[in-house]
């Protein structure tokens, strides 16, 4: 299932229509309000209504209006959401991703989404994969790598609110390999809960449980870790994006190879195009 791509002409003309059918809004609810208006075209509004709107089952999208910081949080997660689908929406193979989410794989989808995010921001180019439920090409994205070299890459989601355990981590390293073709380099990407991030103890243990499973491997050349904080800065709510890169000394493709993706400028600023304060951001 497709969906219809949305140009920033139709971004403000929406968001002016918005505004006219709803005087009282302030800027930050005009925001929201937008977003839900991009899901609904992007997602569609049956999905909206079932996992985000007030009355939704529990998930990690569901609108909790328990309290101001838990309303501002979903507003957050909600303004995030979509910001990606409409940044992202011309990468080939990105209704895939989406088609997922329609069928209620929300967090593995979020965690494809926010790996498409950081490849975008830094200008690395890659492309959706769709699966084809066959075990050693059952992966989510080829990337390009920056040696000029393809790599199949996976991404794997912690479920938020999981209890940290290196034992699970390693299960889904082991379980991720077998995704991967044999002759060509892979990757796997780990989105684990921000909740461990402020534990330094289990970022060394994440690192070690990667060099362990290195001495496994020689298809997979990196593990890189990542983490979507969401954080209160003075009276504002923000979601944040943080990463940690591994390679693998030894691998089929060369030994002692950086594989990292991410060590060149962030191009937030730049590249990527903001619902968030709706105008500010958006350009032809």
């Amino acid at each position: 299932m497709t969906f219809r791509r949305i140009t920033p002409e139709a971004l403000r003309r929406t968001h002016a229509n918005l505004l006219r059918e709803h005087h009282e809004l302030n800027k930050q609810m005009a925001s929201v309000y937008l977003a839900v208006a991009v899901l609904n075209e992007i997602i569609g509004e049956e999905w909206v209504t079932r996992h985000i709107l007030p009355g939704a089952k529990p998930n990690v999208l569901a609108l909790d209006e328990t309290d101001h910081l838990s309303m501002a949080i979903s507003h957050t997660k909600i303004i995030d959401l979509a910001e990606v689908l409409y940044n992202l929406q011309q990468v080939e193979g990105v209704d895939t991703c989406v088609d997922r989410m329609r069928t209620g794989d929300i967090e593995a989808s979020l965690a494809e989404l926010a790996l498409g995010r950081m490849l975008f921001i830094h200008g690395i180019e890659f492309k959706y994969v769709t699966p084809i439920m066959k075990k050693g090409h059952d992966y989510d994205i080829v990337v390009k790598l920056p040696n000029g070299l393809f790599a199949c890459a996976d991404a794997k989601c912690k479920i938020e609110g999981q209890e940290f355990s290196p034992t699970s981590v390693e299960n889904t390293l082991r379980k991720g390999r077998k995704q991967f073709p044999e002759g060509e380099p892979s990757i796997l990407f780990v989105k684990y809960p921000y909740a461990w991030d402020d534990d330094p103890e289990s970022l060394a243990i994440l690192r070690d449980v990667a060099m362990k499973f290195f001495r496994t491997t020689k298809r997979v050349v990196s593990v890189k870790y990542y983490v979507q904080p969401i954080l209160q800065e003075g009276g504002d709510v923000r979601q944040r994006l943080g990463f940690k890169e591994f390679s693998n000394p030894v691998t089929r493709f060369g030994n002692d190879v950086d594989w990292r993706l991410f060590n060149t400028p962030n191009n937030l600023a730049t590249t990527w195009l903001r619902i968030g304060n709706f105008p500010d951001g958006v350009r032809e």
